[in-house]
């Protein structure tokens, strides 16, 4: 009875070791981390781990031989795990890796020689023989799976142009340029408006200054409709905005619980039109940094200034979209703000955050 009981307690044991390694090892608290499969991924971290167990055969001829056969059962379960982990990423809000192999033999080749070369860690042996190893394998950098996936996206398309889509381009530049004529026409026709209006009024002040005995100079009138027409002129033109010194951008989308990460996200207005997305950056730095960072929190997103700087300006998601939903939609008014706020160069160094 005692050695059934210490048989229980030691399985226990086993059983309690396995459970607290996999908890200590897989959890980061602070961090956007996703399960796939027996592995995850560290989207702040930016790397895929998985875990490989292994057990020693019945019979063996020695303890070193029995170690060797779990280790490699360990190391090939890791493997096993790591294809399911890789082939269940999200490359964009509407495909996953193994989309992405399905209709191309050299994503599938590249990503199986990644499975097939890449070194797993030392393993760690426990008390009833068995084994077990971890991988960690980077989603950035031109060793990472960004290297293989991203090209495919970050690249742009050439476009098939037809006789019909020719047509189409030429007859909406000639309405183009219709329009911009009408609106020259317009502005010339406000402009000699203003000047009379001006004129008018200087007019009537010569006379309201004959009436009080305080003659006006012609030269000085001259002068004054001048400068008044030109001040005019100036107030017309619309204002330019001061850019206000933002480093990056942080999308705070965690209100959507059902958003999730992905490699390559798109950033929309309300209106569909991309704010930020794979034609607004580096396709060299989008392998290396990532297309964008995530985080948890605002505040640990603001806390990643090697990605974003100092100053980086935070707005709201209001919407998510895409089958994935992988992509944070704002207002009309916030991409405006980021238009104006000139982040062109910020954009092109992958200095986005979105917060889950």
């Amino acid at each position: 009875m005692k050695g059934k009981q210490k048989l229980i307690w030691g399985v226990l044991a086993v059983f309690l070791t396995l459970a607290l390694g996999v908890n200590l090892s897989f959890s980061q608290e602070g961090y956007l981390v996703e399960k796939i499969g027996k592995g995850e991924v560290n989207w702040t971290e930016g790397v895929i781990k998985m875990r490989g167990e292994g057990a020693p055969p019945m019979k063996t001829e020695s303890i070193a031989q029995a170690r060797l056969m779990a280790v490699r059962a360990a190391k090939t379960d890791a493997m096993r795990n790591f294809l399911e982990v890789v082939n269940g990423v999200r490359v964009d809000s509407e495909t996953i890796v193994k989309d992405m192999e399905v209709v191309s033999d050299v994503i599938r080749t590249k990503v199986e020689g990644i499975v097939g070369g890449f070194l797993t860690d030392k393993p760690h042996y426990l008390s009833d023989g068995s084994v077990w190893v971890e991988i960690i394998f980077p989603l950035n950098g031109q060793g990472g799976l960004g290297a293989i996936v991203l090209p495919e996206v970050t690249t742009p398309k050439p476009k098939v142009v037809t006789k019909e889509l020719s047509a189409e381009c030429e007859g909406i530049i000639e309405k183009l340029k219709r329009r911009i004529e009408e609106l020259e026409s317009k502005v010339q026709e406000l402009k000699l408006g203003l000047a009379k209006v001006v004129k008018e009024n200087l007019g009537l002040k010569e006379k309201l200054a004959r009436k009080e005995g305080k003659e006006t100079a012609p030269v000085v009138a001259k002068k004054e409709s001048k400068e008044v027409l030109v001040k005019i002129e100036k107030e017309t033109l619309p204002a330019k905005k001061v850019a206000g010194g933002y480093t990056g951008l942080i999308v705070d989308a965690s209100s959507f619980p059902q958003a999730k990460a992905c490699m390559s996200p798109k950033i929309l207005a309300e209106d569909k039109e991309e704010v930020y997305g794979t034609v607004k950056m580096s396709a060299d730095l989008a392998i290396e940094r990532g297309v964008v960072g995530y985080a948890k929190s605002l505040e640990k997103a603001k806390g990643l200034t090697s990605r974003l700087g100092d100053n980086p300006l935070v707005v709201k998601a209001i919407d998510i979209e895409g089958a994935y939903k992988a992509n944070p939609v704002i207002s009309l008014s916030d991409a405006k703000i980021i238009k104006e706020s000139n982040l062109e160069e910020a954009f092109a160094q992958c200095a986005v955050v979105i917060v889950l």
